[in-house]
């Protein structure tokens, strides 16, 4: 990678891929860096029950009591598991394997209760549902076809490793829950690796920033979404505030159509690197397609992608783009709907201030019809070029008065 242009940025250095993260399972596992009392702040177990296969595992997890260790022998755990102990946050209920990788997850493990971990795992095939308050799920490694899904539950993921391959797909959901409709609020997921094994299949590939999917099935790494386009935009103010923070996250290569795709209100994307190495096309954009207050500050973001706003009173600050990567305040259009809006809404009072890197206002979809322009966008203190398309009452000003964030590019072992 070149170094880049731009004082105060660290170089982005090469690294090894491998299992960084999760080369150590930890019994003792660190508060988050937020939300008091979230999955099991530095509590060592006070007894470790061995579990010896995938038969033994409903029966340990049913007599097992909170503050204890269930330790998975190796192999393959293919039925489906449901946790519904509520342990207090001093004595949570560890499910980890007896070494790293070694219990591999092919079937559903749902977290239906609080202050549970799971840590050490391999998921292929399977999929691990939070739904539960202040759950953990760290130093697991998730290989295609495995996924988590946060249904209507806040807690920690953190230290895990993302493998998603190209193609459809969505490795990490933060949805709504069935029935009562509670939002996957306060969530935080932070220092976890996302990248693909098969990002060169992406080289010359076609990546439509049109449409959420150009008519095919999702392909998100990280979708911070809470509500349907289906029930539109009153759904998105009732049920969307969730306050999700994601940070210090290392997107690499992501053979995605999106990194991080949101369609809800509050989220922080803070202090993440993006890389898309030469010659990989469009590796996993981040869009705001549909939402509020959301803020995208002190990324690092490197190579052919784009982060795109749309939407009302959304903020990008702090961050630094460099080898092609672009920030691009979006205009609307398309047909209006039934849910009281066109297909895609321009970004209405965007705050950009302190960037650094290629900025465009009022980018439009070519195949939209009826389109409207980005309205309202103050730019503050940026650096680099600014092109302007489809805008009306832009602001620019050389200086900012916000304070911006240090930036710097992370590694796997970070």
């Amino acid at each position: 990678m070149p170094t880049p242009p731009f004082p105060g940025v660290r170089r982005w250095e090469s690294m090894s891929v491998a299992a960084v993260l999760l080369t150590a399972v930890a019994l003792a596992l660190p508060c988050p860096s937020r939300a008091e009392g979230a999955a099991s702040c530095a509590v060592v177990p006070e007894e470790k029950i061995d579990v010896a296969d995938a038969g033994a595992l409903a029966d340990a997890i049913s007599g097992a009591k909170c503050g204890r260790a269930l330790i998975l022998a190796a192999g393959r755990y293919d039925q489906d598991t449901e946790i519904t102990k509520d342990c207090p946050a001093s004595a949570p209920l560890l499910i980890t394997a007896r070494d790293p990788q070694s219990a591999v997850l092919s079937g559903k493990l749902k977290l239906a209760g609080d202050h549970l971990v799971v840590s050490g795992f391999r998921i292929d095939g399977g999929r691990i549902e939070m739904m539960g308050q202040d759950n953990r799920v760290t130093r697991n490694l998730f290989l295609p076809g495995g996924g988590l899904i946060i249904r209507g539950a806040g807690g920690r993921i953190d230290h895990n490793e993302f493998r998603p391959a190209s193609g459809n797909g969505i490795d990490v959901a933060l949805k709504l829950s069935r029935g009562d409709r509670r939002p996957a609020a306060g969530n935080l997921i932070d220092y976890n690796l996302f990248h693909s094994a098969d990002a060169p299949a992406l080289r010359g590939a076609r990546q439509d920033d049109e449409d959420e999917d150009d008519g095919h099935r999702p392909s998100v790494a990280l979708y911070l979404g809470q509500f349907s386009a289906r029930q539109g935009r009153g759904d998105m103010l009732a049920y969307g505030n969730v306050g999700t923070v994601v940070e210090h996250n290392l997107f690499l290569d992501v053979a995605r159509r999106r990194s991080v795709h949101i369609k809800s209100n509050g989220n922080e994307i803070r202090a993440n690197t993006f890389i898309a190495s030469p010659g990989v096309r469009r590796a996993g954009q981040i869009t705001v397609r549909s939402g509020q207050n959301n803020e995208i500050a002190g990324n690092y973001v490197s190579g052919d992608i784009r982060m795109l706003l749309f939407e009302e009173d959304n903020r990008a600050i702090g961050n630094v783009l460099v080898d092609g990567a672009q920030l691009v305040v979006m205009a609307g259009g398309g047909e209006m709907t039934q849910y009281d809006g066109p297909q895609q809404r321009p970004a209405v009072h965007s705050l950009i201030a302190g960037n650094q890197g290629i900025l465009r206002i009022g980018e439009a979809a070519a195949r939209r019809q009826n389109k409207a322009p980005a309205e309202g966008t103050v730019v503050e203190g940026h650096q680099g070029p600014i092109e302007k398309d489809l805008e009306t009452h832009t602001t620019i000003r050389d200086k900012t008065s916000i304070s911006l964030p240090k930036v710097q590019a992370l590694t796997a072992a970070e």
